[in-house]
């Protein structure tokens, strides 16, 4: 357990914001903070509360690419995301890929790919799961099926709470580590958002045998409905690292091309570097 513990911390980097196994939210969460899970729609049900995915009625298609510069690691994503339905329940795939060569050793390859549901019980409450496979390319080679389930709340039109629970089934690696992710939105204005959010990892071998607290959260604009700015920031609790991130969006009624970016600027030697870029694709259903 310990070698899979160190393995996992040289390669992609332990867990922290994230329901996927292999650490990754998504583009426009990475500029937001690494937030987004009280107003999780999109491609960001699938990573970080899947009850988010039926908030908004849209048919998106989603590819991504993430750099993580200290351990040369690449991350390769795509996702589909249908909420359009005549109930609102809403639906996604995705499959996630990250390859890495740290300190010129030899490489490393993870695969991740997930199903996901939500259901939507009139305007305020919704329900989400999400039905997780990941092969992993370790020194055991790790592979296995675990689950996510999420909660999302919406008391007012403008205001929106969420909670997952990630790695119901805990495969006893440390990319399935069993935590909860929680957050906030609120819209206080036209094409404005901004959201709080933390995650708890619990006390478990892969976490030293600490409870571990992430917090982060960030804002969204969009400006004349073509230009997207975000910016962020938080506490990385098991790099002990504080960050910050930025992103913009040139959208149009067809999709959307995103770039986002996380600094490490606090904390201990271990800081990191992310860039990521996305394409989504808006498709319409008669």
């Amino acid at each position: 357990m310990r070698r899979l513990v160190v393995l996992a911390a040289m390669v992609l980097g332990a867990p922290t914001a994230s329901s996927a196994a292999l650490d990754y939210t998504g583009v426009r969460s990475l500029g937001m903070g690494q937030g987004l899970r009280g107003f999780a729609t999109g491609d960001a049900g699938l990573m970080l509360n899947p009850s988010g995915m039926s908030l908004l009625r849209a048919y998106t298609v989603e590819a991504d690419y993430q750099l993580r510069a200290k351990n040369r690691a690449h991350v390769g994503h795509a996702s589909i995301v249908d909420s359009t339905s005549g109930y609102n329940i809403g639906g996604g795939i995705y499959y996630t890929f990250a390859a890495a060569r740290p300190d010129g050793g030899p490489e490393r390859s993870d695969h991740e790919a997930g199903l996901a549901l939500s259901f939507p019980f009139g305007d305020r409450f919704f329900l989400g799961g999400t039905l997780k496979y990941l092969h992993l390319d370790d020194a055991a080679d790790s592979r296995g099926l675990t689950v996510d389930a999420g909660i999302t709340v919406r008391p007012l039109p403008a205001f929106t709470m969420g909670v997952a629970v990630y790695n119901l089934r805990d495969l006893d690696i440390p990319e399935t580590q069993r935590g909860v992710g929680y957050g906030i939105a609120a819209i206080p204005a036209a094409d404005v958002l901004v959201v709080i959010d933390g995650v708890t990892h619990f006390a478990a071998p892969a976490t030293g045998n600490k409870t571990r607290t992430s917090v982060m959260g960030g804002a969204e604009a969009l400006l004349a409905k073509r230009l997207g700015v975000r910016a962020g920031g938080g506490w990385d609790a098991w790099r002990e690292n504080g960050y910050m991130t930025a992103g913009l969006s040139a959208v149009s009624g067809d999709g959307a091309i995103d770039v986002s970016f996380r600094q490490d600027v606090t904390g201990s030697t271990n800081k990191e570097t992310l860039v990521a870029v996305g394409l989504r694709l808006f498709v319409s259903v008669q």
